[in-house]
């Protein structure tokens, strides 16, 4: 190479990043490994140490806008609140997805390790710029690089299996903006699904996979595989939560009959399953089944016998469940009349942890797990509110249908207990997902009697007034703990007592009317702190998700929530609301006279665009910046309906989508891409910020449970696991 022409490609591939680089040496196989390095890398958070990344629904409920400085603080006479936020592992975390600095004694920790990626990506450049000469295949790997928009995969959770509206799947990353872990490491990323079905020997309760990217090796393993699935025997309605070192899943599951209960899930990976007998051939990757048939939802699992290469997994599943093809190549033929194949554990044939009681649980021989049923009186039914974890205090907070808010301490770290019978009651009737305050020490739930509630150490309740009419407050409500302000998404208001001059009035032929839209209280309300409220227009019956504030507010403490409101006909639609540390930011549309009971000033949300005709709910909405881009993500459960309809959902669908923001979203503009998923997706979580190929991924359910998952192919159908590229899905 002319050493203008290597010079000029060398200042051209130093803008590659650090997972461009891994891509390439895993490629070609260059064998120098980070693993160690990789494996060593944690920051300690006050009493918590952080070696990962979980992901589940918590971590876009609490938020975290600019704390600011130490010095600030100590001027401003915030210290205390300003130290609680800092050792807050959550608000770590979120730095860390974020690629952002942060305050506090981790800062030098995140510090540090922003720096080892940055060291490590300059010193692969220079070993690569070595060892590799420019050449066409060089040229087709990098261009390998930036794969084209798809759904990257799709998998069958069971016939009747959905993870449920409004409900997040969870994953657990190696940091995000490290090299991403496949399933052929020793700790590989995994996401987990309920299913919301009944556990039985023939559906799993809960399930999750790994080997997620399409730039991870395909030579044993599927993309993804399955890692891990179990029947818990109960049904998992709610949200699931991670330790934080991901080693153990929390949910709430509803068994046969009985109050709800919280399990506690030390998984292992690759748990067995059940045994078919069929025949391979060598040199070929295809099988038969003679006793016994497959499913759809055994792709991904492993399957081992003899002249089967270990670890390999099961690819298709064709025919009538008695045909398909493996990753990898049969070494030897099989006998004539077959031999025994064993089957992992998979959403169809699941692995039954072993049930032990609350005091053996700590330590238990893995896959193991403990039920703690809720205390009360009465049957305490749980469908809507998920668990929240406290990792500094091995604390968890869950609601139940009866208004009860049950709490349990020690969790992980000592014999799970829960504390009370139940340890506040909030009213009678169901509580949303609770969220706890890391500066306060209270914990901040609605009902769906439409109060907010507030609850300190000592289990003392305080009832907000009244801001919603039935169906009250479904969704828990969007916190950002730094600015002490709690939001709550109602799909009609308390404002029924509203003059004609109200916003709503003039969306309703002039006669007063409720409205949908956000309320706000400061998280220090009383029972009679005024609520503000932006207003999305009339009032629906559609049920409301949390919105999410954009990365202007998140940096800056100023900018916008997102979220998806109603007209009149209860067509939803995305909506932007301005906000500030202090609350809404915008113009008042309505104050003095006329105004709901117990509100103060009424703001009007701008409406960006109408989603749909149909009168169906919008999803949770959810905010990613992955490098300079701000991307913005909802769905709807009924026919789209845009004047442009976005790549990949045409008209008339039920899809995801996603919006690019700046500062602001300009009315009328149509989402930028989307994709169809049966019956709408559930709530949407987001993990890496990678540029490695199929890295930079969300991932949700699918509400439907009529159709094909395309991964696990056509023979089964049910609700899917879902899989998407950030960039365009």
């Amino acid at each position: 190479m002319k050493a203008q022409t290597r010079s000029a490609w060398m200042r051209s591939f130093y803008k590659l990043s650090l997972s461009a680089a891994i891509f390439f040496l895993l490629s070609t196989g260059f064998t120098a490994s980070t693993s160690g390095q990789e494996a060593s890398q944690s920051i300690t958070v006050g009493n918590a140490r952080i070696t990962g990344v979980p992901e589940d629904w918590t971590h876009h409920h609490v938020v975290f806008s600019d704390p600011g400085t130490e010095a600030d603080a100590l001027k401003n006479g915030t210290y205390s609140e300003w130290r609680a936020i800092v050792n807050d592992p959550r608000y770590i975390l979120q730095q860390l997805k974020r690629r952002h600095s942060a305050q506090g004694p981790a800062a030098e920790g995140v510090a540090r390790l922003e720096e080892q990626f940055r060291t490590t990506e300059a010193t692969r450049v220079e070993e690569l710029a070595a060892e590799a000469a420019v050449s066409p295949e060089w040229r087709r790997i990098v261009g390998r690089l930036t794969p084209p928009i798809k759904n990257d995969w799709s998998m069958i959770l069971g016939p009747s299996a959905t993870v449920g509206a409004g409900n997040y799947p969870a994953k657990f990353s190696f940091f995000p903006n490290a090299t991403p872990n496949c399933g052929n490491t020793a700790t590989p990323d995994f996401v987990v699904y309920n299913t919301s079905a009944l556990g039985t020997t023939t559906q799993a309760s809960i399930v999750a996979y790994d080997n997620l990217y399409s730039s991870c090796p395909a030579t044993l393993q599927s993309v993804p595989s399955v890692y891990w699935a179990f029947n818990t025997s109960g049904a998992v309605k709610t949200s699931p939560v991670l330790s934080l070192t991901g080693s153990q899943v929390l949910f709430v599951q509803t068994p046969s009959s009985g109050s709800a209960q919280l399990v506690l899930l030390s998984w292992a990976a690759t748990p067995a399953g059940r045994s078919v007998t069929g025949k391979v051939t060598s040199g070929t990757n295809g099988f038969t089944i003679s006793t016994g048939t497959l499913t759809s939802m055994d792709v991904g699992a492993v399957m081992t016998g003899t002249g089967i290469p270990a670890g390999d997994t099961i690819a298709t599943v064709t025919g009538t469940g008695i045909t398909g093809t493996l990753v990898a190549n049969a070494t030897i033929t099989t006998g004539a009349s077959g031999e025994a194949l064993a089957i992992s554990a998979d959403a169809g044939s699941p692995a039954a942890p072993t049930l032990v009681s609350a005091g053996s649980y700590s330590g238990c021989a893995i896959p193991c797990m403990t039920t703690l049923t809720f205390a009360g009186s009465g049957t305490r039914a749980d469908n809507f509110s998920s668990p929240y974890y406290d990792y500094s205090h091995d604390t968890l907070y869950v609601g139940d249908a009866s208004g009860g808010l049950h709490k349990f301490q020690p969790v992980l770290n000592g014999t799970p207990t829960e504390i009370g019978s139940p340890w506040a009651s909030l009213g009678s009737t169901a509580v949303t997902s609770p969220v706890y305050d890391e500066t306060t020490g209270d914990v901040y739930a609605g009902d769906a009697s439409g109060f907010l509630y507030s609850v300190n150490a000592a289990g003392t309740v305080v009832k907000s007034v009244q801001v919603a009419n039935s169906p009250g407050i479904v969704d828990s409500p969007l916190v950002d703990l730094s600015a002490g302000q709690i939001y709550a998404f109602v799909p009609q208001d308390f404002n029924s007592t509203n003059s004609s001059t109200s916003p709503c009035a003039s969306l309703n032929s002039g006669n007063k009317t409720i409205c949908n839209g956000v309320v706000q209280l400061p998280a220090a309300f009383t029972a009679t702190t005024d609520f503000t409220e932006s207003v999305f227009g009339v009032g629906t019956t559609n049920t409301l998700y949390i919105g999410t504030f954009d990365n202007s507010y998140e940096t800056s403490g100023t900018g916008n929530i997102y979220a998806t409101g109603a007209t009149g006909a209860n067509d939803p639609k995305l909506m932007e609301t301005p906000v500030n540390a202090s609350g809404f930011n915008g113009v008042a549309c309505q104050s003095g006279t006329g105004l709901p009971t117990g509100g103060s000033v009424l703001q009007c949300s701008t409406s960006i665009v109408t989603m749909t005709n149909a009168a169906v709910a919008g999803a949770p909405v959810i905010e990613i910046l992955n490098g300079s881009t701000d991307r913005i993500f909802t769905g709807v459960a009924g026919s789209s309906n845009f004047s442009t309809a976005p790549t990949g959902c045409a008209n008339g669908n039920a899809c995801i989508f996603s919006w690019t923001s700046t500062s602001t979203i300009a009315a009328n503009t149509n989402p930028s891409a989307g994709l169809v998923l049966a019956g709408g997706p559930s709530g949407i979580i987001i993990d890496n910020t990678s540029s490695l190929g199929g890295t930079s991924q969300v991932y949700c359910g699918t509400l439907g449970t009529s159709g094909h998952c395309t991964t696990s192919g056509t023979l089964t159908t049910g609700g899917c696991a879902v899989q998407s590229a950030q960039s365009g899905l």
